[in-house]
């Protein structure tokens, strides 16, 4: 019966207490020696750690013949209760590593592409090159290789959506002022005389001018976005059991500019726009690689947060 880990651990019990007894020996009370049986457990032990170990060993057998993965999990867990009683027993190292084996969940993950643009081979496959094995759990697999025959799930990047924005460029005009000195001039009395100061000079006032500058911006901007779901599905029915979906862009801006008028009224802000030249759009490729790149991170995530959906 089950019961027999439970009865070798309370007989080991009674030994250990007995042993710390045996360090106050002999017991004594008002001048007389108190008789302590001590009682032998060994034969005890040993035979209900022998009975607990054949009974785990019998059922890990049972429970490993299923085709439940659960109960195949089950038996590892008795077998390596087998292994802690007695390290050599049988044949137990295999039976672990056969249980294991085919306790394992193999997750096998892969890309379709279901956009109205074709897409090469190698641009799919980057999407899932993440570290797989990070996300592997004490049962669960994943692999990008279908190379298993017996894979438990499928997690499928299903793309669906691939759009292109068109390249657009937007004039903005902004003009900037300034107050900046233009020498100075005198304070003048109601009567139009130059003002003295206690010491009978002159006194002088700066005198100001507005500065003007006219700047056009050219806003350059395109974009490219991508849309798709990771579709877990069980294997061996093809049922979807869960959906995520992922989305992802990339956005390409540069801003130039060129200025009529006095450059020194600019802000810094717009000031440094004339630094920056006219450059050509990025191709419509390359939009979608960087946004796949970018997908690729948020697949990343996806998996990493959903790794303990599987069992």
């Amino acid at each position: 019966p089950d019961v027999w880990d439970e009865v070798y651990k309370n007989y080991t019990i009674l030994k250990d207490r007995q042993n710390l007894v045996k360090t106050i020996l002999p017991l004594s009370y008002n001048g007389k020696t108190i008789d302590f049986p001590i009682v032998d457990y060994d034969n005890e032990i040993i035979a209900s750690k022998k009975n607990a170990a054949e009974y785990f060993y019998a059922h890990a057998q049972k429970l490993l013949e299923t085709n439940d993965k659960t109960k195949i999990r089950e038996a590892y867990y008795e077998f390596k209760k087998v292994k802690n009683l007695f390290p050599d027993y049988r044949d137990v190292d295999p039976m672990i590593d056969k249980a294991k084996q085919l306790g394992l969940s193999w997750v096998y993950v892969y890309t379709e592409n279901h956009t109205i643009i074709k897409l090469p081979d190698d641009y799919m496959n980057n999407l899932i090159e993440v570290d797989l094995p990070k996300f592997n759990t004490e049962w669960i697999q994943y692999t990008n290789q279908n190379i298993y025959q017996n894979t438990d799930y499928h997690i499928k990047m299903n793309l669906t959506i691939i759009d292109i924005s068109p390249e657009r460029i937007k004039e903005e005009v902004v003009y900037d002022k300034k107050e900046i000195e233009d020498g100075w001039d005198y304070f003048l009395d109601s009567k139009g005389n130059v003002m003295k100061d206690s010491l009978g000079n002159d006194i002088k006032k700066t005198k100001y001018k507005t500065i003007t500058c006219k700047i056009t911006k050219s806003i350059m901007t395109k974009a490219a976005h991508i849309e798709g779901k990771l579709e877990y599905i069980q294997a061996s029915s093809g049922q979807i059991i869960k959906t995520v979906p992922v989305v992802a862009d990339n956005f390409f801006n540069h801003i130039w500019a060129v200025a009529n008028g006095d450059i020194a009224a600019l802000s810094s802000e717009n000031k440094k726009y004339l630094n920056f030249k006219p450059v050509p759009f990025p191709p419509d490729f390359n939009m979608i690689l960087d946004a796949g790149n970018n997908l690729k991170g948020v697949i990343n995530n996806a998996l990493n947060d959903n790794k303990y959906f599987l069992k």
